[in-house]
């Protein structure tokens, strides 16, 4: 999908679009396409077993994995459902794909991240009762001097 243009900007479009919709509270950066594409390439996500499912020509779900320094464990990030669909069973069917794959590839433990303020993250995952569960919170300290 990342070496067909048109896909590759649909994708990045609905990635960078479902961030900045999930953000709001507290707005992320305008960056472009082209950056959007470093920050996934930097993500490092695992290309062969990630899934971006088209269905007419538009994104219709994603789900990134990406693989952990563990050699049995994978970790789930970048999840996304359009809104002309807005069928958390599709998205479940795309997750239940791929962890069969990663299955057969030997993969034992699957992590996950989810944002409290991505509805389709805490839907796909709702089996977890995360809203009952204790948050990790994580902070970055910006140095104001630079």
């Amino acid at each position: 999908m990342m070496s067909n243009k048109d896909k590759k900007h649909l994708f990045l479009a609905k990635m960078k679009a479902d961030y900045e919709q999930t953000h709001m509270n507290k707005p992320v950066e305008k960056f472009t396409l082209k950056d959007w594409e470093g920050i996934l390439k930097n993500d490092f996500p695992d290309e062969r077993l990630s899934s971006v499912l088209f269905i007419n020509g538009e994104v219709a779900a994603y789900i990134m994995l990406h693989r952990s320094n563990k050699i049995s464990h994978y970790e789930i990030s970048w999840v996304g459902l359009d809104e002309t669909y807005q069928d958390i069973h599709l998205l479940k069917q795309l997750l239940f794909y791929q962890l069969r794959g990663l299955q057969k590839n030997g993969v034992q433990t699957v992590g996950i991240e989810v944002d409290s303020t991505n509805p389709v993250a805490m839907d796909l995952f709702d089996f977890l009762d995360l809203n009952d569960k204790r948050s990790w919170d994580s902070y970055i300290r910006v140095n104001d001097n630079n």
